[in-house]
């Protein structure tokens, strides 16, 4: 008899457990059906409006951004990020710095950078690039000595898209010694449009930096298409380290120009094949005519990209290289030239077999 009535007690306790499973799952379904739906009225009703205050700055809205309700101003938050999106004018961009102020986003964000939580800092700068809230940017640049490498990672991309490369540069220059190979080689590729004042300061330290640094900085060189730089990366030829003088013939062919013809050539001599292709390219970059016999001569290289390349340059040289191509498919003493030559002529460029 206890034994049927324990049973008893045990089924009825397990089913009044699962009867409040079931309320409560079905009162917190409600809920956040009824949190759903609010939000999308407010969000129907709020766009439009908060549309018409960045675009045309209608004041007579600045009462409906002055929330004290968190979830509003949430909703109101994550709109203007949408926004900022697809905003061109400088005074829409100056008005969502004044809807941010006035929820009180732009001291959220200034607290958010502060948290202990790296990654809601993250978060922070991330949307503080988007929102171009440049009186945050000092705050910002402070996160480039987070020990977190997502954070710094994410402080780099809004400063630079900001145009703030010569903090970035500084940066770099400065605590280069203390930071990982992997984290130098990423703020490096993510520095775009670099000015001509961002070279000077690089070109004034590149003596004091570690040859990764000045590797990555040739690059750059190279991608600014750097007239200034030219002087510089013709010394680099001149260095004991075959790494240096691939990155300056590299960039110079970026560039598109050199002054000293004489210096490049010494590049087709080098033991290194990379070192050789790049200076075909410098060649060719900089329409080096008077490097045809020289081209001729490396589509016998024993390397198959240095052949490729030379022949490559000789068909961009126009008529007077074409004109060679089809002498060294003919003529050429070296069998491997021939067939680099007759490739290049009628497998890679097809139209030109006829001629």
């Amino acid at each position: 008899m206890s034994f049927i009535f324990i049973l008893f007690m045990l089924t009825f306790v397990f089913a009044f457990f699962l009867f409040l499973l079931f309320l409560f799952l079905l009162v917190r379904k409600g809920v956040m059906h009824y949190i759903a739906r609010r939000n999308r009225n407010y969000e129907r009703f709020i766009y439009p409006l908060i549309s018409r205050y960045i675009t045309v700055d209608n004041h007579f809205q600045h009462r409906l951004l002055q929330q004290s309700k968190k979830w509003k101003r949430a909703i109101l938050a994550r709109m203007l990020l949408d926004i900022s999106t697809n905003i061109q004018s400088d005074e829409e961009w100056r008005r969502v710095e004044q809807a941010c102020a006035l929820i009180g986003l732009t001291n959220e964000l200034r607290s958010q950078l502060q948290d202990k939580r790296w990654w809601k800092a993250a978060e922070a700068i991330r949307n503080i690039g988007i929102l171009k809230l440049k009186e945050l940017l000092p705050l910002v640049e402070d996160q480039l000595l987070s020990p977190q490498y997502d954070v710094r990672m994410t402080t780099a991309r809004t400063l630079s898209m900001h145009g703030r490369n010569r903090v970035l540069i500084e940066y770099l220059i400065q605590e280069s010694h203390r930071l990982q190979r992997v984290s130098i080689i990423r703020i490096a590729d993510i520095l775009r449009k670099v000015t001509e004042e961002d070279v000077d300061l690089m070109l004034a330290n590149m003596n004091r930096i570690s040859p990764l640094l000045q590797g990555l900085f040739i690059d750059l060189f190279g991608r600014a298409r750097s007239m200034k730089a030219l002087p510089y990366l013709e010394t680099c030829l001149s260095s004991s380290s075959v790494e240096l003088r691939i990155k300056a013939l590299k960039a110079m062919a970026d560039i598109g120009i050199v002054s000293n013809q004489d210096e490049i050539m010494h590049g087709l001599r080098s033991d290194n094949w990379v070192e050789r292709m790049q200076t075909i390219r410098v060649i060719q970059a900089c329409s080096m005519y008077s490097a045809i016999p020289q081209l001729l001569d490396k589509l016998a290289d024993p390397e198959w990209w240095v052949r490729y390349r030379a022949a490559e340059a000789l068909f961009g040289f126009g008529s007077v290289g074409k004109d060679n191509l089809r002498w060294a498919s003919k003529h050429h003493h070296d069998s491997y030239a021939k067939d680099m030559a007759d490739q290049m002529l009628t497998k890679w460029h097809p139209e030109e077999a006829a001629l």
